[in-house]
């Protein structure tokens, strides 16, 4: 190297900065740990990392990478941690990440409705949508602290310009609630207005159908996966994608057909009931009158118990009592960054216990998987 770039300095640091940013001790989190007691904990600075990341999505600070130094994090984590969960404003950027994967809000990003059926459709309509319930969230699990299976019937939601039309308002006029959240307002949502909570969020509406239509079956997958009841991919043999309907056929209509199908009945009787209940809304998330030209009907079956319309599904879903034991496993898959093995369900369930002990706080939540033993050790080492 030093024959070959003699003399040109900038062309010997283009190099070396190359050779960095391709390290994977740069690009990841390289977990590797130390051998203690029988078992492989992470290093002090491992573990600050892990911490870090998951309570903040952030790197160490100062004082965290201080701690880790003195080897003072992993013999006394509990201060670093107590301190992590204290900073309500970083807290908050950890609250954002882990909603982000929970609800699966990255699905905005591929933009899913046509523009030809919805012009207004724009890249920065659905960052408002994405943006309008991580608010929420961050309202819930830090700044009132209650209860976070409140998002399914809140009693508000926040909305900028762009959303205003959702929520058939005039776009609202009080100042920034947050930054970067600028001209975004807190409404306040009447006790029978068509707006609930999260199922009726238009980022999750939006995010859960296709181009130009609604889809009863992405948005009952939904559903289905806030309680970790797994959906299984259609039949290799089985054309899952619906030809457009008539003018005056419904979209229920043709999944009700489907149903009716040996192939698809197993998965689609649970599914698709309960993404009915969603059909005020179009593939936008807007409020909509009809069906396709067809009468419209949110009556639907979450798992065989009858219900009409969005507030009563949102009830049945937020009465659940796999939600909270979901939302527990959700919390330790983010903390861990890996898929939970079948063994590690009876150290999930302390952990969803204490959550529902808790109120269902989801900072709490976060502070609990980091106070598992789990948390602590490096993974197994696995061949590429």
């Amino acid at each position: 190297m030093a024959t070959l770039f003699h003399g040109d300095f900038w062309q010997g640091a283009k190099l070396a900065l190359t050779g960095m940013l391709l390290s994977p001790n740069f690009l990841y989190q390289v977990e590797i740990g130390v051998e203690r007691d029988g078992e492989r904990l992470l290093s002090d600075f491992e573990l600050a990392t892990r911490l870090a990341y998951f309570l903040w999505d952030s790197t160490p600070d100062a004082e965290l990478l201080a701690a880790s130094a003195r080897g003072e994090l992993s013999a006394r984590p509990a201060v670093q941690r107590a301190r992590l969960l204290a900073d309500d404003s970083r807290l908050g950027r950890g609250v954002r990440a882990f909603t982000e994967g929970m609800l699966a809000l990255h699905r905005l990003e591929t933009a899913p409705q046509a523009n030809s059926a919805f012009p207004q459709a724009t890249p920065a309509l659905y960052a408002a949508m994405k943006e309008a319930v991580q608010l929420l969230s961050i309202d819930l699990a830090i700044q009132q602290r209650v209860s976070f299976l409140r998002i399914f019937e809140p009693g508000f939601a926040y909305v900028d310009a762009t959303l205003a039309p959702f929520y058939r308002v005039s776009a609202p006029e009080i100042p920034q609630v947050s930054p970067p959240a600028t001209g975004f307002s807190k409404l306040l949502l009447a006790q029978d207005a068509v707006r609930v909570g999260l199922l009726t969020e238009p980022a999750i509406l939006a995010a859960t159908s296709r181009a130009t239509e609604t889809s009863p079956t992405l948005r009952g997958i939904f559903v289905t996966e806030l309680l970790c009841h797994e959906t299984p991919p259609p039949p290799a043999n089985v054309n899952a994608n619906l030809p457009e309907p008539r003018l005056g056929v419904s979209r229920r209509e043709q999944l009700e057909s489907h149903i009716s199908q040996p192939a698809c009945a197993g998965c689609h009787q649970t599914i698709d009931p309960i993404g009915f209940g969603l059909e005020q809304f179009d593939a936008l998330g807007q409020q909509q009158l009809d069906d396709n030209g067809a009468a419209l009907s949110t009556r639907g079956s979450y798992f065989q118990t009858s219900f009409d319309g969005a507030r009563e599904l949102s009830r049945l879903v937020q009465a659940d009592s796999r939600l909270a034991h979901c939302l527990a496993r959700k919390a330790y898959m983010h903390g861990l960054a890996r898929l939970p093995d079948a063994d590690e369900d009876e150290l999930i369930a302390p952990i969803a216990g204490a959550f529902v002990a808790g109120g269902h706080d989801l900072a709490r939540l976060l502070g609990t998987v980091a106070e598992s033993g789990m948390f602590q050790l490096a993974p197994e080492p696995r061949a590429p």
